[in-house]
């Protein structure tokens, strides 16, 4: 669907108008438990914009990753908060 005003293109998955391409740019998001080191989280950002890049088939430089650090005390499993709990 293009777009009248911008003469782009309509993402399905944003809702907004885009040049040519711009819905080839997936965005992963993660949420994970604070404290992992810096070089820990590259791994992981690496890992996962490959993993996309495999199966989208898009370039690594059309892929952003964002990571959330969310403290232990914001993130329960069965009503336990991990700070509250040993695992």
């Amino acid at each position: 669907m293009n777009s009248p005003t911008l003469g782009g293109s309509f993402c399905p998955l944003t809702g907004m108008c885009f040049t040519k391409g711009a819905c080839d740019m997936p965005l992963v998001q993660m949420s994970i438990l604070e404290g992992r080191s810096a070089d820990t989280k590259r791994a992981l950002i690496q890992e996962v914009t490959d993993a996309v890049v495999r199966t989208l088939g898009v370039q690594p430089d059309a892929v952003r990753v964002l990571l959330y650090e969310m403290p232990k005390a914001n993130w329960a499993v069965g009503g336990v908060s991990k700070a509250d709990s040993s695992s």
